[in-house]
């Protein structure tokens, strides 16, 4: 999927999540959840999030501007307009049903 943000960088992601790369997002927020053995409900580092939506980002985006090096660093250095557009396209890979409950 190619799409280009408002300020004209562009955007190469892939169509879909593999199971693989699906388990890998699955995996952090299970190694940031603390069970309790009291029965309490389990508790989640919120920062869990930050480092999956990172790790989406690895996953998804094969390039920005035509070239693939060091793409989440590039990406976490634009303007946080572009950011927050190109992580709502990673999100809508992610996690489509969102999209549909919308």
């Amino acid at each position: 999927m190619l799409f280009e943000t408002t300020k004209g960088n562009k955007v190469e992601l892939k169509d879909f999540m593999t199971g693989g790369e699906f388990l890998q997002l699955q995996e952090l927020f299970l190694g940031g959840m603390k069970m309790s053995a009291s029965g309490e409900a389990p508790q989640m580092d919120a920062s869990v999030t930050l480092v999956a939506q990172k790790k989406a980002i690895e996953l998804l985006v094969l390039s920005l501007n035509d070239s693939n090096e060091n793409i989440l660093q590039r990406i976490l250095d634009l303007p946080k307009d572009e950011y927050l557009e190109i992580q709502s396209k990673v999100d809508s890979i992610t996690n489509p049903e969102a999209k549909k409950n919308d």
